[in-house]
């Protein structure tokens, strides 16, 4: 009896959790992937030693990024 129970109430948050894993998916999941392909390809096109400018020049620097993430938006 008690083994039931346990196993019921066992099957009743395990539902509840892949119910709440599959309404997570739907809404946030699919985005928060992309997402983390598109910082991927921004990351790799970013740190290009070309599209920094000079290194010696600290305000040239980030307006240069500043104008980077103006184009990513």
């Amino acid at each position: 009896m008690f083994f039931t129970i346990v196993l019921t109430v066992f099957t009743v948050v395990m539902i509840a959790f892949g119910v709440g894993v599959i309404i997570w998916w739907r809404k946030f999941g699919k985005s928060f992937f992309d997402m983390a392909k598109n910082l991927n390809k921004m990351n790799k096109s970013m740190f290009n030693p070309n599209n920094l400018g000079k290194m010696d020049n600290f305000t040239e620097q980030m307006k240069t990024i500043q104008d980077f993430l103006k184009k990513r938006q």
